[in-house]
């Protein structure tokens, strides 16, 4: 429970100035020190997302949002809305749903937390090797160096549903979208307006007027986001962490924490740098980090995102590729960043990162994703823990480690896969951490759908 000080009976307007003053700044102490806990933050971060507008900063609400706040924490009815922010539980041969609370994570070895403290240390004094070092050996080829795969891009259609979020005519490609011709009272999305600012473009009337917070709040609610949500998802669980596990040689299943929305970016022809130089340790991300960054159009050179091989070798080389490839890298301690863009060709692209789950766990229980968030050079929305940042994600890692050409015929798609009472043990762990809804879950009739399609295994 959280004890609040005791709130005159008057209005706002009959109160002096200097108490209104005292009684803000009590309530600013107040939201400030319930944030201190995960409960708390996400809490409040959920009462201001739907009843704020958004805003998160407590001195831009007035005394009656802020107790209304406290009398609903108090209650209880927060908590139970948390508690069941949860997808709807899936078909039959789907995969779980989307966990959005803090998941119970299970013990992890002394060795393992105490690696974890050393390699937040080693990322502090700029010791990207002897991080790379400290991960067990089968992880270190997916950290030491970038890499390009493939995707089935028509079963992950993401060129298609970007295209209805920006808006792009039929006629033109993503990357001619700079020369689409806007009526007066279009209003692109957040995204697109950036872009278009950038470059220097005269955006429409409309969207002069339109505020920020309007804008995301349509944005968020917008059907064509929501669709590329899901397909983030299903990509995730289907293909990139099966694939990701097979090429770690990890256990069956593979669960890691991904970043739970993707960042969609927009780069027109412009002379204005879209992202300056950084590392997203400054961020404050943990080292154990991977990103993903995917290009929805055609990218080379100055389109593109440029970033160094390893940490410290200053090596900074553009990556090459087009729609149905996904690049993995270490961009948590590789510096990268995007250039003007000096060709006739707009990139569009997806990134997001994720933790392999038994490194998040050992860095949970060494405290290292708070003591890097408190210590980050830069700011971005959302707090560095599952349920804001970062959603808790499983894949069932694939059969075969054998990766996919970039060229040549599709291979077929393998078999559903019936998990048999030989599963038992792997299911009974799952049910121990998340029996919010593996209790709806029968392992006998349970499908997991099984792409054959390789990628993300480490080329020679």
């Amino acid at each position: 429970m959280v004890a609040l000080v005791a709130a005159t009976s008057k209005s706002d307007g009959e109160l002096a100035s200097d108490s209104i003053l005292r009684e803000m700044e009590m309530l600013k102490s107040q939201v400030k020190a319930v944030q201190k806990g995960t409960r708390g933050r996400a809490a409040w971060h959920y009462y201001c997302d739907t009843h704020g507008d958004g805003v998160r900063d407590p001195v831009r609400h007035s005394a009656k949002f802020t107790y209304d706040f406290f009398e609903a924490l108090n209650d209880g009815s927060i908590d139970k809305i948390l508690s069941s922010r949860l997808e709807p539980q899936p078909a039959a041969g789907s995969f779980p749903p989307r966990l959005r609370v803090a998941p119970v994570l299970m013990p992890v070895p002394s060795e393992q937390v105490d690696a974890a403290k050393a390699r937040l240390g080693a990322a502090s004094t700029g010791s990207a090797e002897q991080i790379l070092l400290s991960l067990p050996t089968n992880w270190q080829p997916l950290y030491d160096r970038p890499d390009r795969s493939c995707y089935d891009k028509d079963h992950f259609d993401f060129e298609g549903v970007v295209r209805e979020i920006l808006e792009c005519p039929e006629h033109l490609p993503l990357s001619q979208i700079h020369k689409a011709t806007r009526s007066d009272d279009f209003e692109p999305c957040p995204q697109l307006k950036l872009a278009m600012t950038l470059a220097g473009m005269l955006l429409p009337e409309q969207a002069v007027k339109s505020k920020t917070n309007r804008e995301r709040r349509e944005w968020k609610a917008n059907v064509s986001h929501q669709r590329l949500l899901d397909l983030y998802t299903r990509f995730v669980r289907e293909e990139l962490l099966p694939s990701l596990g097979a090429a770690a040689g990890e256990a069956r299943l593979f669960e890691a924490v991904v970043q739970a929305q993707p960042v969609l970016r927009v780069v027109m022809p412009s002379s204005n740098a879209a992202t300056k130089m950084h590392m997203d340790a400054e961020y404050g991300h943990i080292p154990e980090e991977l990103n993903f960054w995917m290009p929805l159009s055609p990218v080379w050179g100055s389109n593109s995102l440029l970033a160094e091989s390893f940490p410290g070798r200053g090596d900074f080389t553009a990556f090459e590729g087009k729609s149905g490839h996904v690049f993995r890298w270490w961009g948590n301690q590789c510096r990268h960043y995007a250039d003007s863009n000096s060709t006739d060709s707009t990139r569009v692209s997806l990134d997001f990162r994720l933790v392999p789950g038994t490194f998040w766990a050992a860095a949970v229980a060494a405290g290292t994703p708070e003591e890097a968030e408190r210590a980050r050079v830069y700011h971005h929305g959302g707090n560095m823990c599952v349920g804001s940042y970062y959603s808790l994600e499983q894949g069932l890692v694939k059969g075969s480690c054998s990766p996919q050409p970039e060229t040549g015929p599709v291979q077929e798609q393998a078999p559903r896969v019936q998990l048999s009472d030989d599963d038992g043990c792997c299911w009974a762990w799952l049910r121990s951490v998340h029996d919010v809804w593996l209790s709806r879950t029968d392992p006998e009739s349970s499908r997991v759908r099984s792409k054959s399609a390789s990628s993300f295994d480490v080329r020679p």
